[in-house]
């Protein structure tokens, strides 16, 4: 019953939903978990390759013969020569490859100065008919013969840059800026005559032609129709191709590839060929190559291919950025797009193609190598094409002719700015010719005068645009240079790859396969290198990986699929990197290459763009300089030539108009000079902080801008020689025809004058020619020095238009940088940031010397406590206004209250008679501004054991810590340090003495300005110079007291910012700040005149100065004893006789003694506190408390005597 009830009824639990069942889902289910299980497996792997590693080597340590008995004879030497054949191989190939990019930088050199010779030529002649026309349309006076001469000349110079334009356009073929065109000629389907532009494009720019041209829906272009054919230049007839279309601002018909470009901001296709128009937009971002969409040879439906994908949601479609092959996924870059001609879809292009030199796949790139399909040779890439059978992206082959393959129309658009300033000067000119004087030609032309600064800025717009353009592919074909040189030298070895089993090494080279170094019997390629820190040796990377599918261990290769660890999700293989932690070899996913490579070093970012900055304003300053220079010359060259027309001769005056534009071209040479020795200054330090790749473009141009700078100035020189002599001349002329008198009239020599103005005027206007040539050399020279600039900060921070793509390329062929440098260039820009920041800050952070100036009753023990506080607890908590960091962290908590209450009563005095710092003044006002804000802020107090305790257990303390000691062991080791004591002791800085730092400037102080403590202290510095002196210890000398000390080269001396010694004057100048305490100056004295004496002020080690300084203490100790018991040292010596014969002496007579020395002595007054922090009363307590202690003391001194 009960089966049968089974087998009739299905239980509601039982039931399964195939409805709401998804296939997707449940295989995505399965994905996971195959993928987590892949990941484990992976885990393993690498616990069992250590296991392997750590096995290995503890084996090695018992018995070192045990592996390497193994066999590595035969397949060795196999080994052995394959790669040396392949070595010899990968030679051969970088010696072409050489070859190749030479004449290829030579070629696009060569153009280069092609195009800089016609723009110098064309812009020195602008600017002669910008001056021209400025002279022209202004109100000043002159004759008719000058005005003839402006006329013809200006009329010349129009026809030179005319005839300028038409050569460039005829050598660069734009023959539609002719009126011509390049391409076949169009024939009638119905006549077979040739279709002219009129007949096949209306006046409204419609079609008149229906049989012969259609227009494309998708992309807009002109396409001829099927059938159609064309005239050739030969004179044949043939059938247009289906990839051809139709320019429509010549009519010539041509093909689609290499003619046109997308341009990715307006998301439009424009004409790269016989571009007659001038196109006003700005072109942000490089064009991208238009690849027809390939389609069926008998029908023009597109084909069905699937290796085109899409742009991911917020990609960039740009030059270069990267893109997933649509093969493998690897991340290659975009150098060309299509469109699908039916749904009209933007597919980016980019693929990956076998290199011949590392017979790896790459990224196909602009200028890397590849092999031609037809002969085999290796060639430049120069771009991509789709496969016509398969549509798969095939990279293409040939020649970088400048810029017309990748941005034809910045050399386009220079021409056409050309033919813009040549027409509107042709009608300046035409008009001022046609007008009888000056006057009226301005009131008619000045309105077309003022178009000129948009057409002079247009133009120099399309050749910067045009240089850049150069300059980028020139960029990628030197760094590309730099890399083939190292292959060519030692075939391009990766370092050293070892044997598993062995201890033998065999050079390891890109792409080639290997045995496994951690034992697994698997071949790996090599895929890169990567330098170790540590050892600064390099490690090939090379290993396995864990197969996504589970069949255990297979070779990491490109292009191979993967579990990436971070995300867990498959991900295509694009290299492989160093686990430092694990000292493993592990597969680089495409993701976390794309991470890394967006990630930029903002600290050589930011000292590059310090750099740029310093080289921007320099070239501004130079060049607004030199502009000044040559309106004043040529406004006093006019004014001469008019005073001189008009027969002035007394109203010439050039001396002194020549000697002050001498002084300008001196002044201008000695700024260039400084520029160019700062730059070589700077050269060692940027080589620290750069690439060296990104240096070289920095200064690449620096020689020939200096070169250049020396042309310009000879030029100038020059020039104001030769205007000299033709105002002598024109003094010469002046007495000659003076001599004359009234035969002016006489025809003779009114055709004398005529010529001799003639001659003056042809004169100054070549002066100027060759100094506008000159200047306009020196002009290119800085452009291209700033354009390269602009390429370093592109190149260094990841927008360079053909960045690297090598994903396992190295790009440096010998690393011979050690672990120091490395460190050291990655250290220096962090430091100095770090050292501007607390630059920055200096002026709101609390400054120990303001804490100096403002104590003057606190002992040495107690400022030093206080100057701790606030230097450890400043750099530590930020200073927020209106919030004090004052007294945060004080060691003796007894004394912080007091102090900071000291502090507030003596800060009102003191301010009115003493001059302070601008940060005491910042901290001053800021409760004036902000009252509301509270004065403190709570911060526990911390003693100097648990304060030490925390750092111990601070990981980075303790990581800078051991950074330290190796650096210190490296430094010892290269001899730029000595190790032990000695290191010690020649390192030996006062305490307050490192806090301050010598201003540059001796400024000495007058003693009526001190307060009445720091008079009686220096008072008593005058008492120890005098003793000594009588003693013979010390030389004689005099002593100052400065506000600011000069620099100095006391480099080993403990006190080097505290003092200085004028060895001329035998003067010895000691900072103010150290009479605030006693005993601080007194050593500070001390220790100076033992260095005066011994003639050495630099090494604290020196044994004659020890020897002194000792003998100088000794005999101070013993002032001080005689001081303390008022006696005079004969009075000392009776006393020592009587007494001692005895043992004894009367107990009153030595209490009074010693309690009226105690009242009188010097020491006791210095001692004794300031009226400023206690009061009166409390002045009389302490004095007799301490007059009571010190009578109990002696007193129970001479009972322990008699005891005894």
């Amino acid at each position: 019953l009960c089966a049968e009830t089974l087998e009739e009824f299905w239980d509601y639990e039982h039931q399964v939903d195939l409805e709401a069942f998804s296939t997707n889902t449940f295989y995505s289910l399965l994905l996971k978990q195959s993928l987590s299980v892949t990941t484990r497996l992976g885990q393993l792997s690498t616990e069992v390759k250590d296991l392997y590693q750590g096995v290995l080597g503890k084996l090695q340590l018992l018995r070192p013969c045990l592996i390497t008995e193994e066999r590595t004879g035969e397949g060795y030497e196999t080994l052995r020569k394959e790669v040396e054949k392949e070595v010899v191989r990968r030679k051969s190939l970088a010696s072409q490859l050489r070859t190749l990019l030479d004449s290829q930088l030579q070629v696009l050199g060569q153009e280069q100065q092609a195009q800089q010779k016609v723009h110098g030529a064309f812009t020195a002649h602008f600017r002669e008919c910008t001056r021209l026309l400025a002279k022209a349309y202004s109100n000043q006076p002159s004759c008719e013969q000058l005005q003839q001469n402006v006329i013809q000349r200006l009329c010349s110079l129009v026809d030179e840059m005319g005839e300028l334009v038409s050569a460039e356009c005829l050598r660069q073929g734009a023959w539609g800026l002719l009126g011509e065109g390049i391409g076949a000629k169009l024939l009638c389907p119905d006549t077979g005559t040739v279709l002219t532009k009129d007949h096949i494009i209306g006046p409204d720019g419609s079609l008149q032609v229906s049989r012969a041209v259609h227009s494309d829906p998708v992309t807009g272009l002109i396409r001829p129709n099927a059938h159609s054919h064309m005239l050739l230049s030969s004179g044949h007839t043939m059938a247009v191709p289906p990839d051809f279309f139709l320019h429509p601002q010549t009519g010539r018909v041509m093909p689609i590839a290499g003619n046109v470009a997308y341009d990715p901001s307006s998301s439009t296709l424009v004409f790269t060929t016989d571009s007659c128009t001038g196109d006003h937009r700005k072109w942000e971002n490089p064009l991208l190559s238009f690849i027809p969409y390939p389609t069926f040879c008998h029908s023009d439906q597109p084909l069905p291919s699937s290796c085109l994908r899409c742009l991911r949601p917020g990609q960039r479609l740009q030059l270069g950025v990267p893109m997933a092959d649509p093969d493998t996924g690897v991340p290659v870059p975009i150098l060309a797009v299509t469109i699908h001609p039916e749904t009209g879809l933007v597919y980016p292009l980019g693929g990956v193609h076998t290199c011949p030199l590392t017979r790896m796949p790459q990224p196909i790139q602009i200028g890397s190598p590849m092999l031609d399909p037809r002969t085999g040779n290796v060639v430049l890439t120069t771009g991509v094409s789709l496969d016509p059978v398969t549509g798969s992206v095939l990279p293409v082959g040939g020649v970088l002719l400048a810029e017309s393959f990748i941005e034809p129309l910045s050399g386009q658009m220079v021409l056409v700015a050309m033919f813009k300033v040549v027409e509107l000067l042709k009608m300046l000119s035409e008009e001022w010719g046609s007008e009888p004087t000056f006057h009226q030609g301005s009131e008619r032309g000045s309105g077309r005068q003022d178009h000129l600064p948009a057409v002079a800025k247009e133009l120099q717009q399309a050749w910067g645009r045009s240089l850049h353009c150069q300059l980028q592919l020139q960029t990628r074909l030197e760094l590309l240079l730099h890399w083939v040189i190292g292959i060519q030298q030692d075939g391009g070895t990766l370092g050293d790859m070892p044997l598993s089993g062995s201890d033998t090494c065999l050079p390891a080279l890109l792409g080639m396969e290997y045995p496994d170094p951690m034992g697994s019997g698997l071949s790996v390629p090599v895929l890169g290198c990567q330098t170790d820190l540590f050892s600064g040796t390099t490690i090939p990377l090379a290993g396995t990986m864990e197969d996504p599918d589970g069949k255990g261990l297979i070779a990491i290769r490109c292009g191979s699929q993967t579990v990436d660890p971070v995300i867990g999700v498959l991900a295509p293989v694009v290299g492989a990197r160093l686990d430092v932690s694990r000292k493993t070899v592990v597969p680089l996913t495409a993701s976390y290459w794309l991470t890394v490579m967006d990630q930029i070093d903002s600290a050589q970012v930011e000292v590059l763009q310090r750099e740029v900055c310093v080289r921007n304003s320099y070239w501004q300053q130079q060049r607004q300089r030199e502009e000044d220079i040559l309106s004043d010359l040529d406004s006093s060259l006019f004014q001469c030539l008019i005073r001189v027309s008009q027969a002035k001769f007394d109203q010439v005056q050039w001396s002194g108009t020549g000697r002050q534009l001498r002084e300008a071209v001196t002044e201008l040479q000695d700024s260039a000079q400084t520029e160019a020795q700062r730059r070589t200054a700077q050269h060692s330090h940027l080589a620290l902080l750069l690439p060296p790749h990104v240096l070289h473009i920095l200064t690449l141009g620096d020689e020939e801008e200096w070169d250049q700078q020396c042309v310009w100035h000879s030029e100038l020189v020059s020039d104001l020689d030769k205007v000299d002599v033709c105002m002598e001349q024109v003094q010469e002329d002046k007495e000659k025809w003076t001599s004359q008198g009234g035969q002016w009239t006489a025809s003779l020599h009114a055709l004398d004058k005529d010529l001799r103005q003639r001659e003056l005027w042809e004169q100054c206007c070549t002066r100027q020619t060759e100094l506008d040539s000159a200047l306009n050399a020196l002009l290119f020279v800085r452009h291209l020095s700033q354009l390269r600039a602009d390429i370093a900060q592109a190149v260094l921070s990841g927008n360079f238009w053909y960045r690297e793509y090598g994903l396992a390329q190295c790009n440096e062929h010998k690393p011979c940088v050690k672990a120091v440098g490395l460190l050291q260039q990655k250290a220096l820009p962090l430091l100095e940031r770090l050292n501007q920041l607390l630059e920055d800050k200096q002026s709101a952070s609390f400054s120990p010397n303001t804490c100096c100036q403002h104590i003057s009753g606190l002992s040495t023990k107690q400022m030093y406590g206080l100057e701790m506080s606030s230097r450890v607890w400043t750099a530590s908590v930020p200073v927020v206004k209106g919030i004090s960091t004052q007294s945060l962290r004080d060691p003796v908590k007894a004394q912080s209250q007091d102090t900071v209450a000291a502090l507030q009563a003596s800060s009102t005095p003191t301010h009115k008679s003493q001059t302070h710092s601008s940060g005491v003044h910042s901290q001053e006002s800021q409760p004036m501004k902000e009252p509301a804000q509270p004065a403190h802020i709570s911060v526990p107090t911390i003693s100097e054991e648990e304060w030490a305790k925390l750092l111990e257990l601070s990981p980075l303390f303790q990581l800078l810590k051991g950074v330290e000691l190796e650096l210190k062991g490296w430094a010892c080791e290269a001899g730029l340090l000595r190790g032990g004591s000695a290191d010690k002791a020649n390192s030996f800085a006062d305490v307050l003495d490192a806090q301050w730092e010598c201003e540059g400037e001796l400024i000495p102080l007058d003693s009526a300005v001190l307060n009445p403590r720091e008079f009686l202290v220096y008072q008593h510095g005058l008492f120890l110079l005098h003793t000594l002196q009588s003693l013979k210890l010390t030389p004689s000398i005099s002593l100052q007291i400065a506000d600011s000390l000069p620099n100095n080269n006391y480099f080993n001396n403990a006190f080097r910012n505290s003092f200085f010694y004028q060895e001329a004057e035998e003067t010895l100048f000691v900072r103010r700040q150290r009479l605030q305490s006693v005993g601080g100056f007194s050593l500070l004295l001390l220790h100076c005149l033992s260095h005066i004496s011994v003639k050495d002020m630099s090494y604290d080690s020196n044994p004659a100065f020890q020897r002194l300084f000792f003998k100088v203490l000794q005999a101070c100790l013993g002032e001080l004893f005689q001081a303390r018991l008022g006696v005079t040292p004969s009075e000392q010596e009776n006393n020592l006789c009587v007494w001692f014969p005895g043992q004894g002496s009367p107990a009153r007579d030595l209490t009074g003694t010693v309690a009226g020395s105690h009242a009188a002595s010097l020491l006791d007054r210095l001692h004794r506190p300031s009226r400023g922090l206690l009061s009166e009363d409390e002045v009389e307590k302490i004095q007799k408390k301490h007059r009571v202690t010190s009578l109990l003391s002696q007193v129970e001194g001479l009972l322990r005597e008699k005891s005894s």
